[in-house]
């Protein structure tokens, strides 16, 4: 009895681990829409790879420390913002973004991978590659679970990488539109045309009134609802399926046709969600400017509400 009871424990074991490896080895090796998708798995970077993309570690200086990404070029989303406040969530103009990226050997032909520590950073690889389609890099990817993935799948053999063919965008520097500007917003806004549907992807406390990153004024976005922006993520970084994102959204009262306007403190972390929504077909924007901005502007024009 006892020896039967042990099998059986032995079995479900073995079932369980089985079922988290096949969970793993889909996300791992999922096969992104790249004529849609601004998201490649780990296998698709890796074969990317090996065609000559280039690897841009979108990281902050001690995670890139941390774990080294050979062969990469350090870039930072600050790199292709302006720098002073209450505009420094807001993009270089593009030809001086155009020659910065140029210096590092960055052109519009190149694919480009780039990559973060989704659990451990801001979504700076979002961001990244947000600013990079808006300038024309029609072929800049975000890596699905980051750095550690990427590692694990560039170790494997070319033969096996060479399984997945990726379908690339041939689009010349046609810059995108995902992105919106704080009088459209407050447009839209104070006439109640429901266009848009407003997410507030900060900490929960921000939202409520909390100002920890420089905000001048408390309190969110007349009408936004609070979704964080790593309720995207599973607990070990990668982007959740289509499915669960959008449960996401209608739990919070998304109506099929409108556009996502993300916003947070400098459009760093909605540029993330922005890059999530738009890879599952969502209209979706990023508020750039975001709090930084908006919190600056007058009140009696770009006012903030605090819940009680």
């Amino acid at each position: 009895m006892k020896a039967n009871i042990a099998s059986l424990t032995v079995l479900a074991f073995l079932w369980v681990q089985w079922g988290l490896s096949a969970q793993t080895n889909q996300e791992e090796t999922r096969e992104w829409d790249l004529q849609r998708s601004w998201i490649v798995s780990p296998k698709q970077a890796a074969a990317l790879r090996s065609k000559g993309a280039l690897l841009l570690d979108a990281r902050a200086v001690h995670l890139r420390l941390s774990t080294r990404l050979p062969d990469s070029i350090p870039l930072a989303w600050e790199d292709l913002s302006l720098t002073e406040e209450p505009n420094a969530g807001k993009l270089k103009p593009q030809n001086l973004a155009v020659d910065f990226l140029k210096g590092k050997g960055i052109q519009t032909k190149h694919t480009l991978l780039v990559l973060g520590d989704p659990l451990a950073g801001w979504g700076e690889e979002g961001r990244l590659v947000w600013s990079l389609r808006t300038f024309g890099y029609s072929n800049a990817f975000l890596v699905d679970g980051g750095v550690r993935f990427f590692l694990k799948w560039a170790e494997r053999k070319e033969e096996k990488l060479n399984q997945t063919k990726p379908s690339l965008s041939s689009a010349n520097f046609v810059p995108v539109q995902e992105s919106i500007e704080a009088a459209e917003l407050q447009k839209s806004i104070q006439q109640k045309t429901n266009h848009y549907f407003v997410l507030d992807v900060r900490e929960k406390r921000e939202y409520l009134g909390d100002t920890p990153y420089g905000e001048r004024r408390g309190g969110h976005i007349p009408g936004a609802q609070w979704l964080y922006y790593k309720s995207f993520l599973n607990a070990k970084g990668f982007i959740k399926p289509d499915s669960e994102i959008k449960d996401l959204l209608y739990r919070l009262g998304y109506k099929k046709g409108q556009e996502v306007v993300s916003y947070c403190t400098g459009g760093v972390r909605s540029g993330f969600s922005t890059a999530v929504l738009v890879s599952y077909g969502y209209k979706a924007k990023n508020y750039a400017g975001s709090m930084w901005e908006w919190s600056a502007k007058p009140e009696s024009d770009y006012p903030l509400v605090i819940d009680k």
